[in-house]
């Protein structure tokens, strides 16, 4: 379960961003990170998949999104927020909102996360990259 391996070659650590493969809003967030990510840092894997479940086992009552990055391993909010500032640039100033505390934005994305397949829907199946993509999804 390592996110130091690269898939450039170039043996520089990675991010990795798993999530709910069936979530039409975890999806979105995804092709979002895909198509701001220049630096190609992030790599992806659903939770349903063989990597995703290892890491939803052993980080329990978590199904939507966890981020491990430099061998850290973060949850809900902070999750998210550590994705979006992976991608650099002016992206990094989503970090400010870390400053509210945890409980109160975790309350939020708990709220979301009851409701996403509600309010978003859901996948017949789980996302699969395109040719192009296959390289930054793990299996």
């Amino acid at each position: 379960m390592s996110t130091s391996q690269s898939a450039s070659g170039s043996g520089a650590p990675h991010t990795l961003v798993l999530f709910d493969g069936e979530c039409s809003l975890c999806n979105g967030f995804v092709d979002f990170l895909l198509s701001h990510d220049r630096a190609r840092r992030l790599r992806f894997g659903a939770l349903q998949g063989a990597t995703g479940s290892q890491w939803a086992a052993a980080v329990q009552g978590v199904d939507s999104v966890i981020v491990v990055d430099g061998g850290r391993v973060y949850l809900r909010s902070t999750a998210a927020l550590v994705a979006l500032t992976c991608l650099g640039g002016a992206w990094r100033a989503a970090a400010i909102l870390r400053l509210v505390p945890p409980f109160l934005r975790d309350a939020v994305y708990t709220i979301v996360a009851r409701n996403r397949y509600r309010w978003f829907g859901t996948r017949a199946s789980c996302r699969m990259p395109t040719p192009a993509e296959r390289a930054w999804f793990v299996p």
